[in-house]
């Protein structure tokens, strides 16, 4: 493996770098040491991690990084994804920011069926998917705030036309001690889970969805707290929509707001096929 501590800020310059505008192949192990620094995409991918191999990346910031597939009739067209990174190996990002990065699917990050991902002590923030996942979208194992260690990753102001406003997965994810704020999706404004899906001591507050699950679809949630989300069909639920909740908490007089799905606490198990708007 190599290591790479960075001293200076760099920006993408299509002019020179027309090589790498679908990012900087990593094929070997690396540790990344940003110390504190920012890497601006410009219009470009900034990187590729090739299967079987492992990145570790601290204290970075990826800001403005897009991928697309074709102009048609001066239109972007994407299909593309992983607007700064797209990793098909094993990823671990520790103290990083991911703003206004775009692409296809996972606006920030796209995770291979092939891969692994950790992400602690993270920020996510502006980030757009023209499908799924606006920060995250996610096909392999994903780890998202690791543990009770309170390492907090806040995911805030992100959106996909589709499913999952900050974080799309069709696998294993398991997500603790995070924030989701006002971010906005058609179906799990703040998550939109296919199956396999763990949250612990999250929070999510203003999240929107205008078809299913304000803040989440088909999760089991727990011990979480939830204010403010909106499902623009109430009846499918402006805080969850499948899945269960175990131990949370709401604003509203009327607690979690899950449709067809579980609600459950110590004392309780009660099952919802509607519920109104908070």
């Amino acid at each position: 493996s190599i290591s790479l501590t960075l001293d200076k800020d760099y920006m993408y310059n299509p002019l020179v770098d027309h090589d790498y505008e679908s990012g900087v192949d990593v094929d070997r192990d690396i540790c990344i040491y940003g110390n504190n620094h920012t890497i601006y995409g410009n219009g470009a991918r900034i990187m590729w991690i090739y299967s079987s191999h492992s990145a570790f990346i601290c204290d970075l910031h990826f800001v403005n990084s897009y991928v697309y597939d074709d102009l048609s009739n001066d239109t972007l067209i994407f299909y593309s994804a992983g607007g700064a990174i797209y990793n098909n190996g094993n990823l671990n990002l520790e103290s990083c920011t991911f703003t206004g990065n775009l692409a296809g699917y996972g606006g920030a990050v796209y995770s291979s069926n092939r891969s692994s991902l950790h992400v602690s002590n993270c920020n996510f923030t502006n980030n757009l998917a023209v499908h799924n996942g606006g920060a995250i979208s996610n096909n392999g194992t994903a780890c998202i705030g690791e543990s009770h260690d309170g390492e907090n990753c806040i995911f805030s102001g992100n959106a996909a036309n589709d499913d999952g406003g900050a974080i799309y997965s069709s696998n294993d994810l398991t997500l603790y001690d995070s924030s989701f704020k006002n971010n906005y999706a058609r179906n799990g404004g703040a998550i939109y889970n296919v199956e396999g899906s763990y949250i612990n001591d999250c929070v999510f507050e203003n999240n929107t969805a205008s078809g299913y699950g304000g803040a989440t679809c088909n999760a089991v949630v727990e011990d979480s707290v939830f204010s403010h989300n909106n499902a623009e069909n109430a009846t499918y639920g402006c805080d969850m929509y499948m899945g269960v909740s175990i131990n949370c908490k709401s604003e509203s007089s009327t607690g979690v707001i899950v449709a067809e799905g579980l609600t459950t606490t110590s004392d309780t198990l009660q099952y919802s096929t509607t519920a109104a708007g908070n």
